[in-house]
């Protein structure tokens, strides 16, 4: 969050990320957004938004409390 010293933060916003039918419960999703939250690590990024299906919420859910920000 910015505040008096700090004017901005780096955020990264995901969108449009799909798993075929026939390649879902096969734990692509769940390896697609490990590969965004190491990328969003890497770029040391301070902020994230994802943008979800109902299906996959459950999923991003999962994901961010693996990792302690959910």
């Amino acid at each position: 969050m910015p505040t008096a010293n700090k004017y901005a933060r780096r955020g990264g916003d995901v969108q449009s990320v799909f798993v075929v039918p026939e390649l879902r419960d096969r734990r692509v999703g769940a390896l697609l957004m490990s590969a965004v939250l190491n990328e969003a690590h890497r770029l040391e990024l301070e902020h994230l938004t994802v943008h979800s299906s109902t299906r996959a919420g459950a999923l991003y859910e999962r994901r961010l409390r693996a990792c302690g920000t959910g």
